[in-house]
């Protein structure tokens, strides 16, 4: 994706020049890169071009509310992970964890792209992949991705 078309709230002028963009915008172009180096290719031969180009732009559309929302709950799913590895996947813990992990993938998807499937089909992946194992178990620990995947499953189907 390009530049100017990753920073839809800026100019032009920030466009070709990102260190020229306000700051939220620096912060939202800069995740969004990395996601895209980390994630781009497999997420673009799985979703589509089109459907990634979407979320991208929808990371960056969203307002400075919206984005640290996103950020607070983005910690919010990690302290809850960590609750529910106690009280197990079928508790009425692992029920708020799976609706506010809902919640982030429809803030980073946005309102009308979201599907349970997709949502569980995403959730699968998390599973197969050491990026996300590694992400969700180095922040709430050993076990953690599988925990998720299981409060999902138990509670979004």
């Amino acid at each position: 994706m390009a530049l100017s078309e990753t920073l839809t709230n800026s100019s032009t002028k920030e466009a070709v020049d990102p260190t020229k963009a306000p700051i939220p915008d620096l912060k939202r172009w800069s995740m969004v890169q990395a996601n895209e180096r980390t994630y781009g290719e497999e997420a673009r031969m799985r979703y589509g071009d089109k459907a990634v180009d979407d979320a991208n732009k929808r990371l960056m559309s969203l307002t400075d509310e919206e984005w640290n929302s996103r950020e607070k709950l983005e910690g919010a799913i990690i302290d809850q992970l960590k609750i529910v590895m106690e009280a197990g996947s079928e508790s009425p813990e692992a029920a708020d964890l799976a609706a506010m992990h809902k919640r982030f993938i429809e803030l980073s998807w946005g309102e009308g792209a979201y599907s349970t499937q997709a949502h569980l089909g995403l959730a699968d992946g998390y599973l197969a992949d050491k990026r996300f194992i590694h992400y969700y178990d180095s922040r709430a620990g050993e076990g953690a991705t599988k925990v998720l995947v299981a409060a999902l499953k138990a509670n979004l189907q």
